[in-house]
C-alpha cells in the first residue's frame, strides 16, 4: 500500500532564509520538528550524505538523493525504516511568493509493508496526515519566530523522560 502526501505552506520570510533552515541545516530538523525529537547528520568521506532521525514511528535513516541549490529543491530516500514501511521518498522545494515571502512544498511517498498496510493503513494514513500538518506548522513557527513551537518544547520533555526510562 502506497501513501502519498503533498503539503504546502507560506512563510513570511525570504526564500533564502527558508533554504537556510531546510537545506543548509537539513541535519538539524530535530531542533524544530515536533515529530522528530532528535536528528543527527550522516557523513561519508567527510561529506553530508543524509541524516538519522528519531521519530514517533521509530528511527529513520535518510540518504540525500538530489539537491539543486539554484532551484531550491532537494530529495532524500529512507535507507533504514521501521518494519511497517518498505520505502519512503521525500521532495522539498521552495519558491519566492512575493516580497519576503516563501512557498514551501513537500511531497512524501511511503510504501507500507503489505500486511501492515492491509490491517493498519487507514490508521497510519490518519496519523501521518496529522503529523505532516503539524510539521508544516512547526516549520512556519520556527521560520518566523526563530523559536521551536511550544508543542515541540513540550514534546522534548517527554522525549527526555522516555530516554531516561530506556537507560534505566
Amino acid at each position: 500500500m502506497e501513501l502519498h502526501f503533498n503539503r504546502q505552506i507560506e512563510l513570511n520570510i525570504p526564500t533564502d532564509k527558508a533554504w537556510e533552515i531546510l537545506w543548509n541545516n537539513y541535519e538539524n530538523v530535530g531542533e524544530w520538528a515536533t515529530i522528530i525529537p532528535e536528528s543527527a547528520p550522516r557523513f561519508a568521506d567527510g561529506e553530508l550524505v543524509g541524516r538519522t532521525c528519531s521519530s514517533t514511528y521509530g528511527d529513520v535513516k535518510e540518504i540525500i538523493t538530489s539537491y539543486d541549490e539554484e532551484n531550491m529543491t532537494y530529495s532524500y530516500e529512507a535507507d533504514g525504516l521501521p518494519s511497517i514501511f518498505k520505502s519512503g521518498k521525500n521532495i522539498w522545494s521552495l519558491k519566492p511568493n512575493g516580497p519576503n515571502r516563501s512557498k514551501v512544498s513537500m511531497e512524501l511517498k511511503m510504501e507500507m509493508a503489505r500486511i501492515t498496510g492491509l490491517l493498519m493503513g487507514w490508521m497510519i494514513r490518519k496519523k501521518m496526515t496529522s503529523d505532516l500538518d503539524g510539521l508544516m506548522e512547526d516549520l512556519k513557527h520556527f521560520a518566523e519566530t526563530g523559536e521551536p513551537h511550544p508543542k515541540k518544547k513540550k514534546s522534548l520533555m517527554k522525549w527526555e523522560k522516555h530516554k531516561l526510562k530506556k537507560v534505566a
